[in-house]
């Protein structure tokens, strides 16, 4: 709960230790309120499935959870 209200005021945050490559974009999950992120254009902004999914996109190496 905290980590939203965080992000909301601050901004998501990213473990750049976490990231990984989808074949397409860096992706990782934000540092405090756990929300899919994708960076674009040099800047990391959430994952939504409507604006940046895609058959090309390759699951998480470890996870499997789908791009």
């Amino acid at each position: 709960m905290f980590g939203k209200i965080r992000c909301l005021a601050t901004g998501h945050s990213i473990d750049r230790h976490r990231v990984w490559h989808d074949g397409l974009n860096n992706r990782a999950r934000c540092t405090h309120c756990k929300m899919p992120m994708i960076r674009e254009r040099g800047d990391w902004v959430p994952y939504a499935e409507e604006d940046h999914g895609g058959r090309n996109r390759m699951p998480h190496p470890r996870t499997g959870e789908p791009a």
